[in-house]
C-alpha cells in the first residue's frame, strides 16, 4: 500500500514528465519551423534572385553562401532538429498510435531532407566550389550543370521539411 507521500511524488513525477514532453515538443516544433522556413525562403527568394544574375555572379554568390552557411545558428537548426524529434518520440512513445505514427512520419521526412542535402546538394556545392568564376566559359558550364538540379533538390527539401512541420503542427498543440 502506497503512502500519501508516495502518491504525491508519483503525481508530481507524472506532471513533470508531461511538462518536459511539452517543452521538447515545443522546441521540436520551433526547430521544424526554422528548418522548413530555411529551405522555403531559399526557394522563393534566393533562387529567384540567382535566376536573374550573370553566370560569374551566380557562381561567386553561391560559393559565398556555401562558405558561410556552416555556422552555429544554421547548425543548431539543421543538426538539432532530428535529435529533438527522436527525444520527443521516446518521451511520448505511449501515446495513441496515430500520434506515434505522425511523429515517426515527421522524423522520416526530416531524415529524407537531410539525406537529400548530403547526397545531392552538398556534392553539387563541393563541385561548384572548385569553379573559377572569372572564367566565363567555366562559370557558364558549371551553372548549367548545377542550377536546375540543385533547385529541384532544394524544392524537394522544402516540400519534405514542410511536411514534417505540418505533421508536428497538426498532431496536437503542446500544452505546458
Amino acid at each position: 500500500m502506497a503512502s500519501g507521500g508516495d502518491e504525491i511524488a508519483a503525481r508530481f513525477s507524472a506532471i513533470a514528465a508531461r511538462k518536459v514532453g511539452a517543452i521538447v515538443d515545443s522546441i521540436g516544433l520551433l526547430l521544424a519551423g526554422l528548418f522548413a522556413g530555411f529551405f522555403y525562403t531559399f526557394s522563393i527568394s534566393v533562387v529567384r534572385g540567382f535566376g536573374i544574375v550573370d553566370n560569374a555572379t551566380y557562381v561567386e554568390s553561391f560559393q559565398a553562401i556555401n562558405a558561410t552557411i556552416r555556422n552555429v545558428a544554421f547548425g543548431t537548426v539543421f543538426f538539432g532538429l532530428l535529435p529533438v524529434l527522436i527525444l520527443a518520440a521516446v518521451i511520448h512513445r505511449k501515446e495513441a498510435r496515430k500520434n506515434v505514427a505522425i511523429r515517426l512520419l515527421a522524423i522520416s521526412l526530416v531524415v529524407a531532407t537531410v539525406a537529400i542535402t548530403f547526397l545531392g546538394n552538398v556534392p553539387l556545392n563541393e563541385t561548384l566550389a572548385t569553379v573559377d568564376s572569372t572564367n566565363s566559359v567555366e562559370a557558364e558550364a558549371a551553372r548549367a550543370d548545377f542550377e536546375d538540379v540543385w533547385n529541384q533538390l532544394n524544392l524537394w527539401r522544402s516540400i519534405l521539411s514542410f511536411g514534417a512541420l505540418a505533421c508536428l503542427a497538426f498532431k496536437g498543440k503542446p500544452s505546458i
